[in-house]
């Protein structure tokens, strides 16, 4: 993920803070699989409220735990969330690029190459599926859910990364 992230920056020529994408990256499907929350509703805002927490109880800034917390919560966004920052466009794109292919066209077939050599997708696709589904049932209005029943499944089975 960081590295789509950081491809999709130099494409885009956008200079993220470095230690919020590594941290979106990281933590931005913590909330996936938990239990429902009323208070939240989707687990992308789950997870960068427990992200959010977790950086700045570990001594980061408020900052940059807020930084965090809004590219987490803006990931599963249908459009890029361009005017919430460099992090959260780059981490929302990067999750596309994984799951679903987009803008795969503009990185060069050996970078998308390399990247796989250092970090396998086997198996990702349908455990994502199946991560996705279950979201889908546990939080029936959230956004994975609408994204779901919107096209997701099929999406996700045309990623041109898994050709």
């Amino acid at each position: 993920m960081l590295e789509f992230g950081t491809a999709l920056a130099r494409v885009d020529d956008l200079a993220p803070d470095p230690e919020a994408l590594y941290l979106a990256c990281v933590l931005h499907d913590i909330g996936v699989g938990a239990p429902d929350d009323a208070t939240t509703g989707c687990f992308a805002l789950l997870g960068a409220h427990r992200a959010r927490t977790f950086v700045i109880e570990r001594g980061a800034s408020v900052e940059l735990g807020e930084c965090v917390h809004t590219a987490i919560a803006r990931h599963m966004d249908p459009r890029t969330p361009r005017e919430h920052g460099a992090e959260a466009a780059l981490l929302h794109d990067a999750a596309h690029l994984d799951v679903v292919g987009l803008r795969a066209h503009q990185l060069a077939p050996g970078q998308i190459a390399d990247i796989h050599a250092r970090h396998g997708r086997e198996g990702f696709s349908s455990e994502f599926a199946a991560a996705m589904r279950a979201e889908a049932r546990v939080r029936p209005r959230s956004t994975a859910a609408t994204l779901w029943r919107s096209g997701m499944p099929i999406a996700i089975a045309l990623n041109p990364l898994d050709r």
